[in-house]
């Protein structure tokens, strides 16, 4: 793995980062540190980065698929149902 990547594979760029900020006087800053929402929320600094980093393109990507999967699942129950309540030629 190269510096570049390294660089671009922490937590401050990851889907699953919460940036902890911190208020001085008038101003919001960020801290140097956050979290992790992933599993239990746990303090993790933004040069780290940990075997559930991923982008967060690829968690959209994720959810789409879901929803593309359940839409199918939703279709397919639809078509069931029609035929079911769809009257019998023989009646």
């Amino acid at each position: 793995m190269n510096q570049t990547q390294t660089l671009q594979k922490s937590c401050a760029n990851c889907a699953h980062y919460a940036q902890h900020y911190s208020k001085q006087k008038t101003r919001i800053r960020t801290v140097n540190c956050g979290s992790c929402l992933l599993n239990k929320p746990q303090k993790k600094y933004p040069y780290e980065c940990c075997e559930f980093w991923e982008t967060e393109e690829e968690k959209i990507a994720q959810r789409k698929m879901g929803v593309e999967q359940t839409l199918e699942l939703i279709a397919q129950r639809l078509y069931e149902l029609t035929l079911i309540l769809k009257p019998d030629p023989a009646e």
